[in-house]
């Protein structure tokens, strides 16, 4: 990059040298050859026998290379005539250039008069050709135009070798983020770029460089938290299964402990088959290419069938379930993925509420928002778990794992889903009254083939 740029700076500035030194050079030639021809004029204009009105003018150099010839109007030449004291001023017609025999010549055509004799002084229109050799002009000529050339080399050749400094030294910061941004791989991704020490123009890219590394930093930092805890669920019930089977093949055992143990590894590999569906399903949500195809679905309709899917298990609790009455809600969504984020949510809030609690299931549409609020009266969370509950196999009570089957994965699910469809959950929650979470998605996202009714809210037990 510092050669492209020295060569940009050398290329400009050699191009205006040559572009100068071209005009400078013409424009010097220009002026020289009006001075050469105005000399010629001046000259020819002394020629013995013209009517010039002008005693100061310069003598013929008859030992030098000069020639000159006086024609009339039928183009014939005319002898010397006699000095004339007519006034008459000569006029310059046209000059022009000749080569001949690898000679320059520069000749002035001009008009002028010419006197007969003493007697008949009335002047007569003759045509005066004035040829000088131009080889003094054009060496000067040939020694401006090499000195313009040495000039203008060693200009650019300084102009190069201040390019190539002033591109370094512009370059430097740059070169010094190329070995930071070097220096960071996914063991020091908590390295950052030091903005303070580049241009203000790379200011905004590095500072968008850092947040990139931020997130790729909390990104990193999951996945491995995830491997940890996945790791550790899938260690406890093969350990479980190991120990049971390595004890009964110590000692022939009874038929009865026999099937108790074949009971046992069951349950234990029951659990073993729904956290790797759960760590499957989870890899496939945040994988970019699992991309599910949306669909013209009815929203309320998804909603009531959710709530029909966990009717069974808020039964066997004693809880009370209610949901709007809503009115057909088209929109082109992922019916699968949408149908995980709210049974996940209802599920959770199942888990979460004491037996005679309630959970209700709303939707609205607020400030260009498809909103569903799924609310219990359940336990609550504890304000220091807020932040963590979307995150893989967090757990507000550890100790009710075993007991529950519960394995953390289930929130993380929900975000997953909803980043995806490129909606958001939010969560309010008082310790011990209950929580709220509430799915908001872009209207604009949904494509509805018609406006969402007013929704009015009925209880359903």
């Amino acid at each position: 990059m510092t050669r492209r740029i020295a060569l940009a700076i050398l290329l400009s500035v050699w191009a205006l040298l040559i572009t100068g030194g071209l005009g400078a050079y013409w424009l010097t030639r220009s002026s020289m050859l009006r001075l050469l021809d105005e000399s010629l004029f001046a000259y020819a204009s002394s020629v013995p026998g013209l009517i010039h009105g002008s005693a100061a003018q310069p003598s013929l150099n008859p030992m030098g290379q000069d020639r000159y010839r006086v024609v009339d109007n039928l183009q014939r030449t005319v002898g010397q005539p006699f000095p004339s004291t007519a006034q008459w001023q000569p006029k310059l017609l046209f000059a022009s250039d000749s080569f001949a025999q690898g000679q320059h010549d520069r000749t002035v055509t001009l008009q002028a008069y010419w006197s007969v004799t003493d007697t008949q002084p009335v002047p007569r229109p003759v045509t005066v050709v004035y040829t000088r050799s131009a080889a003094e002009f054009d060496a000067k000529m040939h020694r401006l135009a090499i000195a313009y050339i040495l000039s203008g080399l060693a200009i650019g050749l300084l102009t190069a070798a201040i390019a190539v400094k002033v591109s370094k030294s512009a370059l430097k910061p740059l070169a010094a983020t190329n070995q930071q941004i070097a220096s960071i791989d996914e063991q020091h991704l908590d390295r950052r770029i030091d903005v303070a020490a580049l241009p203000a123009e790379l200011m905004p890219m590095a500072e968008r460089l850092n947040e990139l590394l931020a997130r790729l930093q909390a990104a990193f930092l999951q996945r491995n938290r995830f491997l940890a805890d996945a790791s550790h669920e899938l260690r406890t019930p093969v350990a479980a299964l190991v120990t049971r089977l390595q004890v009964a093949a110590r000692h022939p055992r009874s038929s009865d402990f026999y099937r108790q143990l074949v009971e046992e590894c069951s349950h234990e590999a029951d659990q073993l088959r729904l956290l790797i569906e759960q760590l499957m399903q989870q890899v496939r949500s945040q994988n970019l290419v699992y991309n599910e195809s949306a669909e013209e679905l009815d929203l309320a309709a998804l909603l009531q069938q959710c709530m029909q899917t966990v009717s069974a298990l808020s039964g066997a609790k004693g809880l009370t379930m209610k949901a709007p009455s809503l009115p057909p809600m088209w929109y082109v969504l992922p019916p699968q993925r949408m149908r995980s984020v709210v049974l996940n949510l209802l599920s959770n809030a199942i888990e979460y509420t004491q037996s005679g609690g309630s959970i209700e299931l709303d939707c609205k549409h607020d400030l260009g928002h498809i909103q569903i609020d799924i609310t219990d009266t359940g336990v609550g969370i504890a304000p220091e778990h807020l932040p963590h509950i979307f995150e893989p196999f967090y757990r507000t009570d550890a100790a009710r794992v075993h007991e529950t089957g519960h394995l953390g994965l289930g929130l993380s699910l929900v975000r997953s889903h909803l980043q995806a469809i490129g909606g958001t959950c939010q969560v309010t929650s008082v310790l011990g009254a209950g929580s709220t979470f509430s799915i908001k998605i872009p209207e604009k996202l949904l494509k509805s083939r018609e406006s969402p009714h007013h929704l009015e809210s009925a209880s359903m037990t």
